[in-house]
This record gives structure tokens, sequence and C-alpha cells, in this order.
């Protein structure tokens, strides 16, 4: 299968090089060896191209004889690669994130750890407790292009990441195939999935879109945020959490 694009981090690279045999074996199976032996091959040039050797011209020569189909496939392994090497690596970097802040670490910059910290630093009690009775939890919708990606995929990429967390979770020898096999199945599910959208959005799609969105994150997140935020504030100014 395809390399990811950039070097992953130690912790990211067992989970990559998992979902990228998985892929392979789905592909070998759906789409036949000598599908997956093309995709290789094109990856080999690709590599090569892009270090300035003659991978340009092997490129040419191994997709033009090729018809539609065989090219599709080509392209669809090397998308579904990298929206899955991208799951494995977000995965592993909430792994992280909460090891950093089990051990104490994780409260820098842009947490609301470090923002109570640098308030209570304020020497003059009064302003401290008006600026902590000053402060909000208020949630920022951007406008952003529509996701192209078929809803079918990112539910998928969820439950491809669930998996992938709780194999992490697993003690060693507690492991088992469970977890693979569940692994294998969703990605036999995306394989047999378009990527991207067959048809454009109307304006009741878009809005559809959005309101999956909020069940996913908001309404979930946003409680425990302000839950978070009352608890942090009140030792700099009691009652002032809202």
């Amino acid at each position: 299968m395809p390399s990811p694009p950039t070097e992953p981090s130690l912790s990211a690279s067992d989970d990559i090089r998992l979902l990228g045999r998985l892929l392979g074996e789905v592909i070998a199976e759906q789409s036949g060896p000598a599908r997956l032996e093309l995709i290789e091959q094109v990856r080999q040039a690709a590599t090569a191209a892009r270090r300035g050797d003659v991978g340009g011209p092997r490129l040419e020569a191994l997709l033009d004889p090729r018809s539609d189909v065989e090219v599709l496939d080509v392209a669809r392994a090397f998308s579904y690669f990298s929206f899955l090497a991208n799951l494995a690596q977000d995965v592993a970097d909430n792994r992280l994130a909460r090891a950093a802040r089990g051990e104490g670490r994780g409260e820098g910059p842009g947490t609301l750890a470090f923002a109570m910290r640098s308030l209570g630093t304020v020497p003059d009690a009064a302003a401290r407790q008006r600026v902590a009775r000053e402060l909000w939890v208020s949630p920022v919708l951007t406008a952003h292009p529509t996701e192209v990606r078929r809803r079918t995929v990112l539910d998928r990429g969820r439950r491809i990441a669930a998996l992938l967390a709780e194999r992490a979770r697993a003690e060693p020898d507690e492991q088992d195939v469970r977890p693979e096999e569940e692994l294998r199945v969703e990605i036999l599910a995306l394989w047999q999935t378009a990527i991207l959208r067959g048809s454009r959005l109307r304006v009741r799609d878009e809005i559809d879109e959005m309101l999956h969105y909020y069940d996913l994150s908001l309404f979930e997140e946003l409680p425990r945020l302000q839950e978070r935020f009352e608890q942090a504030v009140e030792p700099l100014a009691p009652a002032a959490g809202g």
C-alpha cells in the first residue's frame, strides 16, 4: 500500500501499518491481486518521481493503457490510505494528549488550565474577581467549505478511530483478533463506498449535514466545557462561572 505523505510519529506507525495491510487485503479480495500489484507499482513509481528519478515516464507507462475502472481503483486506494493514515495519527495524538494530561502536562497556552493559572497570578484580588465574573463560554461557528466526503465514509472513519482507541487501551496479553476483524469489516465497507458525493448537495442537504455535526460534537462537548470552566473559575471568583 502507499506510504503516508509524511513520516508519522512512532505512536501512530503501528496503526498505520495495520490499516494499510488490511486495506491491501481488502483490495486484493475485492478487485484481485493484479489490481493490488498495480497500486504497489504506481506507489513505487510515484516515490521515484518525487525523488527526481525516472518515475514520471514509468507512471505514464503504467497508467496510460489502463481502463477507467483500474485507474479509479488506484486513485481510491491512495485516497483511502491517506484517510486511514490521518485517522490513525489523530487517534495517536489524542492518546498522547490524554497521557500528558494524566501526568500533569498538556496545560500550555491555549488551554483552559493555562488561562486560569495566568489569571490567578493577577495580584489585585478585586481585579482578578472582576475579570473572572466577566468570562463566559461561547461557541463560535465559522463558515467552511461543504464536506465533500459522504456521510457513510465519515461514519466509518469514526468507527475505525474508536476501534483503534479500544485496541490501544487493551493490555498486551488481552488483545485478540476481534478488533482487527472489526477494522477489516469497516475498511471493506469503505472500499465498497464511493469516497465522494455523486451529486451536488441541495440546501436541505446542507442543513442536515450541519445538524449532524451538532449531534456529534456541540451537544456533547459544550456542556462538558461549561462544567470544566465553572470549576476552574470558582476558586478565583465564587459563583462567577456562567
